[in-house]
């Protein structure tokens, strides 16, 4: 008995089973995104956007609670745009 099963889906399939289209979705996540940058260059200044994972870990705890922030915000823009 085959198990695996190969189902090729197009963009509308995709779309559909990801729960569809929501703009409203979209827009929230988009203003959860833009909040958690403007947070991370508050702590940090501008140049914090263009910092690496690596950089930003070796500024000690300024840059460990900008890794936080981004780390928490992208979970939240996650689940704003799924939910």
């Amino acid at each position: 008995m085959d198990t695996c099963t190969f189902i090729e889906l197009n963009n509308n399939s995709l779309t559909s089973v990801d729960g569809g289209w929501s703009p409203a979705n979209i827009a929230a996540a988009y203003g959860t995104f833009s909040a958690t940058c403007d947070i991370c260059t508050a702590i940090g200044g501008d140049t914090v956007l263009d910092m690496g994972v690596g950089a930003l870990a070796a500024c000690g705890p300024v840059g460990w609670g900008i890794l936080a922030v981004g780390a928490v915000g992208g979970v939240a823009t996650g689940y704003v745009l799924t939910h």
